[in-house]
């Protein structure tokens, strides 16, 4: 009968068997295929991938640098790496596998995403990489592939790659004899997790993820920060209680953003321009491709996505508590719309445009939020084309901003739409409090997402300036909840779609 060695004897003999076998050139690449001596990740990378993007920002190179301090079978600080949309966060994870294979430091790289066809994408992209670099595949002794699937990779030379994604099994994961020894989480966070599934996640990647990590493992946990409670923030923050030894790094897209909003007269629309601040990186991410993507992406999610801001939550209403809860896809039959409108103060400022409906159990569901700059002939054919589309029954319009004239310009573009002035005889806060009331009781409902209103409505307190998003919103809700006019029929009766 075979003799039973503890644990720690067979650990060292095996350690031992594949020191020797690195000694001997065991499972070495070509020597054009592996970094010269003391040369930096990047640069043997930007070597062997002609016309790949090998990102040099300041935070990037802290990363290749901790590439160099990466030894075989020696652990080395995990990290936490907490960068903007768009900042190459994948990009420098998958060419950081590349560079290992090569160098070998590291043998069993599991790569984590939030889905398994994620986290088979990274495969694919690291298993690319090598084969444009020409490092072979391991095949087996009819010189077949092995190991080489949409989920996993493995080199001749004993290096693999395999991806797991959180919405699957995860077990303990081995490539023959070895435990992964370096564990990269990517884009786990999902923009609608809730804390019972953050917590879920969190639970797995303790328990099912690092603990199949070799003694000597190391993490990398690299993404933007969804929102202040997402497992990376509380990985980052020492919540979690896991990584507690990393180095943490959170950086913007740009310090010191500034922007300022403009009317665009050739697109006849609102857009956004950068005005100032310092962008972290560059060559990748300036400040022209930032102003693009907050006209692309919308405001807040930039400002969430690229610069870490949290979502706003510090106004009357609270985004956890009065919106997320209650948002739906679809409405059920309404008995009226009503499209609130609050007037802009001058050409080229904002109009709050915002359509909302009502059902028979008093239910209220915001459906379009077409609040635009520009001139007052521009919102009002946006207002009016809105009125139509919905089969509206009322334009609910602010009298103290022009609300007659508002009305008799409606109303001589097109008398067929019925306009109600409206007149703020209170103020603000004892006007909102009512309609923030029945978002917390659960009674109003946004069909999708709103952005720029929702921003509005949870960053405002009562000693600012309303903006004109959510004046629109309260006036349209203020008048559906009164008695119901004269005009209403039971012909009324409509079902719309969305947006």
């Amino acid at each position: 009968m075979a003799k039973a060695y503890p644990l720690a004897v067979r650990a060292q003999a095996e350690l031992e068997l594949r020191r020797r076998r690195r000694v001997r050139g065991y499972n070495r690449l070509p020597k054009e295929l592996q970094p010269f001596p003391n040369e930096s990740p990047h640069e043997f990378l930007k070597r062997k991938l002609s016309g790949v993007l090998v990102p040099t920002g300041t935070r990037h190179l802290a990363v290749w640098d901790w590439a160099t301090k990466i030894e075989s079978d020696n652990p080395v600080q995990s990290r936490v790496e907490i960068w903007a949309r768009g900042g190459a966060k994948s990009t420098i994870a998958e060419q950081l596998c590349v560079y290992l294979a090569c160098a070998l430091t590291r043998r069993f790289v599991l790569y984590v995403c939030r889905t398994q066809d994620q986290a088979d994408m990274h495969v694919q992209a690291i298993a690319a990489l090598l084969e444009q670099m020409g490092v072979p595949r391991a095949v087996n002794k009819y010189q077949a592939s092995i190991a080489w699937t949409a989920e996993r990779l493995q080199t001749l030379n004993g290096f693999g790659v395999l991806g797991v994604g959180l919405n699957s099994r995860v077990r303990g994961a081995r490539m023959e004899q070895f435990r992964p020894d370096l564990i990269i989480l990517d884009d786990v966070d999902g923009e609608h997790d809730s804390v019972k599934i953050t917590q879920k996640k969190l639970d797995t990647i303790s328990k099912a993820i690092l603990a199949a990590g070799a003694t000597y493992a190391t993490g990398l946990f690299i993404q933007n920060k969804i929102h202040k409670d997402s497992a990376i923030a509380q990985v980052a923050d020492g919540r979690a209680g896991i990584l507690m030894g990393a180095s943490v790094t959170e950086e913007p897209a740009v310090r010191g953003l500034e922007y300022e909003q403009y009317f665009d007269e050739a697109a006849g629309k609102n857009r956004y321009r950068v005005t100032g601040g310092e962008p972290t990186w560059p060559e990748g991410q300036d400040l022209t491709t930032a102003e693009k993507q907050i006209n692309d992406w919308g405001l807040s999610a930039f400002l969430q996505e690229s610069q870490h801001e949290d979502k706003p939550d510090g106004g009357l209403w609270k985004m956890e508590r009065d919106i997320d809860p209650y948002r739906v896809t679809s409405h059920p039959v309404l008995v009226r719309i009503v499209i609130g409108v609050d007037p802009s103060g001058s050409v080229g400022t904002e109009a709050g445009i915002v359509a909302v409906g009502k059902t028979a159990d008093k239910h209220y569901y915001v459906l379009a939020d077409d609040s635009l700059g520009g001139t007052p002939n521009q919102w009002f054919k946006a207002a009016i084309a809105r009125y139509h589309a919905l089969k509206a029954n009322t334009l609910a319009v602010e009298r103290n901003y022009g609300g007659d004239m508002v009305k008799t310009a409606i109303q001589n573009m097109d008398s067929l739409v019925a306009v109600r002035d409206v007149q703020a005889t209170r103020g603000k806060l004892v006007r909102s409090e009512p309609v923030q009331q029945l978002y917390e009781n659960g009674q109003v409902h946004h069909v999708g997402h709103f952005p720029d209103l929702e921003s509005e409505m949870c960053r405002w307190t009562p000693e600012q300036d309303s903006p004109n998003r959510m004046d629109a919103l309260v006036w349209a809700v203020t008048e559906l909840m009164g008695p119901r006019p004269p005009e209403f029929h039971l012909d009324t009766l409509v079902t719309v779609s969305p947006h």
